[in-house]
Parts: structure tokens; sequence; C-alpha cells
């Protein structure tokens, strides 16, 4: 009887320590949200595909038109856009058309919100500047409806012209370049070999104030009207953001930091080591806002904060699930 007892007692010891183990959390490893590994790869091409197709929202101006006129558009209320005659060729062999219409698509950039859903900063390599305006212009052949890409001629250039409440004379033009590294996916790069030049002019009369900017360019793509942040003789600092917590990384998380006074947005850089992201040359006193974009088990999730840069800063930043029109209402709003 003894025996049935020690026996009964063991087996019901065993159930009750079954059903407490079964009781213990385990996270499941096959959702991201339980990931909190950092990672020394480049970013991954599908989560910034994720954050584009969420909030990457712009219009597109599309124009078609025979190749033998001379392209003036006015595009909306501040922008025109124009191209000479016989100056679209094929991308093959640089011929211009000769017949048959042409099509010029044109996006802009003129908010820093619109920076942020496009994921451009406005960053030459680590130096920061400031933007008047941002321009991503592609040509192609149009025979009833069937588009070709094209290119520009070797004597062709395109014109655009926009308003601008306070032009500045000091603005270049700068060709924009998407690159494959850890620390950034593009960049601005200076057009020093006489490819474009960027103009301020002013047309105010008595009844009507109107000034702005124009820009010439004999390449396409992505062109910006920009110049270089004063970060010689200012004084500046590296900026640390940390997550507030540890699921969100290098792998799910995008910061930018966005300045309150001036059109500049900057990327900040994932450090590896140090779990955190980072930006250089940041000129202490800014007054600026931090965002973070992060894709999760298809869940998007956005942190903002508004600091003033001191020397040194360490900022904490805590993500929280949104929807991408509460999203959207926030970054139309930078």
């Amino acid at each position: 009887m003894k025996r049935l007892l020690i026996f009964f007692l063991v087996i019901v010891t065993l159930m009750s320590c079954n059903k407490d183990m079964s009781d213990q959390f385990y996270p499941d490893p096959t959702k991201a949200i339980n990931d909190t590994t950092w990672t020394t790869k480049t970013i991954s091409q599908g989560f910034i595909d994720t954050i584009k197709k969420s909030i990457g929202i712009l219009p597109t101006f599309t124009i078609v038109f025979p190749c033998g006129s001379d392209l003036l558009m006015k595009l909306n209320d501040s922008l025109q856009v124009s191209f000479p005659p016989y100056t679209i060729a094929d991308l093959s062999n640089n011929t211009p058309y000769t017949g048959g219409n042409v099509q010029v698509d044109v996006t802009e950039l003129r908010n820093k919100g619109d920076f942020i859903k496009t994921l451009i900063p406005t960053t030459s390599t680590k130096y920061l500047l400031e933007s008047a305006g941002s321009f991503y212009v592609s040509v192609s052949r149009n025979v009833s409806g069937v588009v070709t890409p094209a290119t520009l001629a070797s004597n062709g250039y395109v014109y655009l012209k926009w308003l601008d409440a306070n032009p500045r004379s000091s603005m270049q033009l700068f060709n924009g370049a998407y690159l494959t590294n850890l620390d950034s996916f593009f960049t601005w790069k200076p057009n020093t070999n006489t490819m474009g030049y960027i103009t301020t002019w002013d047309s105010t009369n008595s009844s009507v104030n109107k000034k702005g900017y124009s820009l010439t360019s004999k390449t396409l793509g992505w062109l910006n009207a920009d110049s270089f942040l004063d970060t010689v003789t200012t004084s500046r600092t590296r900026v640390n953001i940390l997550m507030a917590s540890a699921n969100f990384t290098n792998k799910n998380t995008l910061v930018f930091m966005i300045f309150k006074n001036q059109r500049t947005v900057v990327k900040l850089n994932p450090d590896y080591t140090n779990r955190c992201f980072y930006s250089l040359n940041i000129p202490v006193g800014a007054s600026v806002t931090l965002l973070s974009l992060s894709s999760i088990d298809s869940v998007l999730y956005m942190g903002t904060k508004d600091v003033i840069v001191n020397s040194a800063d360490k900022i904490s930043l805590l993500p929280q699930k949104t929807t991408v029109q509460n999203a959207l209402a926030t970054i139309n709003n930078l």
C-alpha cells in the first residue's frame, strides 16, 4: 500500500511540475518583435521598401508633349519646368528624338516632411546641408502610352523655377546618389563639373511680391539646391539616441533629426557597439525634432521628441504603435 501511495504521489508531483513548466512564458522566436539583436550588415532593402510603402506618398507631375515642342509647363502654384525642343534622346545612343511624344516626370521635395517620406536626408556624407528644394526628374519616350526610359541629349538641359520667400545666393546644385552601406543609403554630392547651377530671381513690383530660385542642369535624377551648414566656426557635438525598448534595433528602425528653423533633415547612423543611433557635427543649441520609424511584424511604430541639442547628448526615445494616417499627420507638420 505504501508503494502504491508513493507511486501516486510521484505521478501527482510530476504532473504538477509539467503544469508549472507549461505556464512559463517563452518568447516566440518567429516574431520579429522578440528579436533584440543588432546587425553589422547593410540596411535591409525589404525594410526600407516597407517604410516607403507606408509613408512615401508624394505626387509626381507627368507631362506628355511632342518632342519638337519647347516645353514650359507650370506644375503647381510655385513650380514650373522647361525643356528646349529636341533635347530628349534615346537612352542607348543619345540620339535626340525628332518625332512622336516624350514624357517628363517630376517629383518635388519642398517640405521637411517630404524628405522623411522619401527617406532622403539633407546631408553630404557627414556634412549637414540646408535645402531650398529638391526634385527628381526623369524623361522617357511615350508611344501610344507605352513608356520607354530616355535621357537628355548632349546639348539638353532641364530648367526648374520655383517661388521662395527668402532666396539666398549661397545655394548650389547637388546631385543625389544612392549608397549601400551600414550607415547610409543616400547622399548629396556637390555638382562641381559645370553640369548645372542655381540662381535667384526677383520679379517683385508694386503689386506682386515674387522671388525664388531657378535650377539649370544637364543631368537628371535627384537634383537639390543646397548650402553647407556652418559646422566649422560653431560649436558642434555628437548626438546619441538610445531606444527605450530593446525591441527597436537597427534592423527595424530608422531615426531622423529635423531642424526646426531650417530645411535640414539628418538620418542618424546606427552604432552597433553601443546599440544606439548617432550623428556627428550637430550644432550645440540647435532646436530639433527627433523622429523614429519602425516596422515590426507588419506594425508601424513612431517615436518623436523635441529637444535642444547640448554637448554629448544621450537622449532616450520610445516608439509607440501608430497608424499610417497618424504618422503622416505628424510628418506633414514637421
